[in-house]
């Protein structure tokens, strides 16, 4: 219950820097980044993310909504998986009913579960450098709060090492 109680505080506290807690025990940034390489992948691939996050948008938002409501949350994950399959086979069976050819119907029904992957991966991805860019301006402004949470983040660490005789 401590545990818990700490790593929702560590929480809170990176939420209102919009940061979150895995980012702060990332030590050395400019080793660990390519911005280079980062950014032109996300420029490259933005247009075929941008159609495939529209065209998976209704089941993905449809799977969460539905799924948000389940009186237990231990059953919410189990609920958004059943959801999302089901939804997202309607969604592509739907597909069929669009007025083109059977050629592009199979293209579509082959590529878009595979590109909805990628683009839900590509999605994550940028959240987390959106994340890792705004721990970077903090650190370079030397952000007192930022210096905080980063010792509180590691008294944690030092915490669960002593709890757990490691």
């Amino acid at each position: 219950n401590d545990l818990r109680n700490k790593l929702k505080d560590l929480e809170l506290d990176a939420g209102q820097l919009n940061l979150k807690p895995w980012v702060l025990g990332w030590e050395n940034p400019k080793k660990s980044m390519h911005w280079f390489s980062e950014i032109t992948r996300y420029f490259a691939f933005l247009p075929v993310f941008a159609v495939t996050a529209l065209f998976h948008a209704v089941p993905y938002y449809a799977s969460e909504y539905f799924s948000n409501r389940a009186k237990d949350k231990q059953f919410v994950s189990s609920m958004r998986f059943l959801i999302s399959y089901i939804f997202y086979i309607l969604w592509y069976l739907l597909m069929l009913l669009f007025p083109i050819s059977i050629i592009l119907k199979g293209i579509l029904l082959i590529t878009m579960p595979v590109l909805g992957i990628l683009s839900f991966d590509f999605g994550d991805s940028l959240k987390k450098i959106f994340v890792k860019i705004r721990f970077v301006i903090l650190k370079r402004q030397n952000s007192n709060a930022l210096i905080e949470l980063q010792k509180d983040y590691a008294n944690l660490i030092n915490w669960l090492t002593v709890k757990s005789n490691l």
